[in-house]
């Protein structure tokens, strides 16, 4: 390694690690994005949730990983509450039919989405009227919602940074409208289905780390955790935004953390970089290849003039038909002169019986001469050249 390409490594080496520090001991900027897992402490993950829960009940709460019609039979027939929330609720047919089985046998479900899919909502009966902009995470704006006692008395709760007015109408006279929004539209449905409830909501930040903890909006839980008459509850990680959740590769767990992130993009640049410089300087020119001289047609032009040059018509006219049976074997693989020789000929060439049995005479009267006249050698060369031109 020379000084220059020395000098260049250290560069490099040294804005790399300028670049790790200033990552590890730089200012984070706050994530924002719609998370809604229980294992994430930012805004919008719901780790708080969790905490909330463990402390109320004293005791772990089991987290689902697969979705509801994976799930294994439930050996002690205890009916449980399955608590979802996301940005996105979209189960398909083989979901919801589950979903509906386990609630009439006895559990239930809360599921709290800003946007559920439409074959959902026709399911359960429900219409959901969508009015929320995501740019409340940039602006100050604070909305009320409200959630019904058991008693029928309403109790309200601000949400700063938030714009969500969304709502529900029911399409059936049996549904319970439990929660409303700053417009006093309908945001929280409690549907029965057999022995189960299924409540659904469409403020789903209620649940997550930045409003729970925002002054006494963790009673807003307390309240909504009245109609789920105690039953022992199980998280779910399933329904998530992307399903991120259910990637388990080792690459994913590297990019979803900033510094593992960062590193790895470094280490892909120090790597490219290195064979860019290291590859250049120690390759071996690769030499330039003459184009291979074709020196049987040569051999061939030089033997015909030699021929030609002495005037031994017959020795040219052999060598042709040396030639022509080797073009018959290779293309035909006819080897044997037997009696069907020159029909078999005729029918695999398409050429006439009658000039293929022309030619092998002319041929036949030719070998027995001692020497034939140029005018004759030229007339036989003709003839197989048709062939050529003609045959299939």
């Amino acid at each position: 390694m020379n000084r220059s390409e020395r000098k260049y490594l250290i560069l490099l080496a040294v804005t790399l690690l300028l670049l790790v520090l200033m990552e590890v001991f730089g200012p984070k900027e706050t994530d924002f994005s719609l998370d809604f897992r229980s294992a994430k402490d930012i805004p919008y993950g719901c780790s708080a949730f969790k905490t909330l829960i463990h402390d109320q009940l004293d005791t772990l709460v089991p987290v689902n990983h697969r979705p509801f019609y994976n799930l294994p039979p439930d050996v002690s027939c205890v009916p449980k509450t399955y608590l979802i929330v996301t940005n996105q609720f979209q189960p398909d047919a083989l979901d919801i039919s589950v979903i509906l089985r386990m609630v009439a046998d006895g559990n239930n479900f809360l599921i709290s989405s800003l946007w559920f899919s439409q074959e959902f909502l026709d399911t359960i009966h429900l219409k959901q009227n969508i009015s929320v902009n995501l740019s409340y995470l940039l602006e100050s704006h604070t909305t009320k919602i409200s959630i019904l006692q058991k008693n029928g008395v309403s109790q309200s709760f601000l949400l700063k940074r938030n714009n969500n007015q969304s709502d529900f109408e029911k399409l059936d006279s049996s549904i319970t409208s439990i929660g409303y929004n700053a417009n006093g539209k309908s945001n929280f449905m409690k549907i029965d289905v057999g022995k189960g409830d299924i409540l659904v909501s469409c403020e789903p930040f209620i649940f997550t780390n930045y409003h729970l903890l925002d002054s006494n909006n963790y009673e807003y839980l307390q309240l909504a955790g009245n109609y789920l008459d105690n039953k022992p509850l199980v998280w779910d990680e399933y329904y998530k935004p992307s399903n991120l959740v259910m990637s388990t590769s080792p690459l994913r767990y590297v990019l979803n953390n900033p510094n593992l992130r960062m590193a790895w993009y470094l280490l892909l640049i120090a790597l490219f970089t290195y064979l860019f410089f290291g590859s250049r300087r120690q390759q071996r020119m690769i030499p330039i290849m003459p184009v291979p001289k074709n020196t049987s047609l040569e051999f061939a032009q030089t033997l015909g003039d030699l021929y030609f040059q002495n005037g031994n018509h017959l020795e040219l006219v052999k060598k042709k038909m040396q030639h022509f049976k080797a073009f018959l074997n290779q293309h035909y693989q006819m080897e044997t002169e037997d009696g069907e020789f020159l029909h078999k000929i005729a029918a695999k060439s398409g050429i006439p019986l009658k000039e293929v049995t022309h030619i092998f005479k002319t041929y036949q009267w030719i070998s027995t001469q001692t020497s034939i006249s140029y005018v004759e050698m030229n007339r036989f060369v003709g003839m197989i050249n048709q062939f050529y031109k003609k045959c299939q």
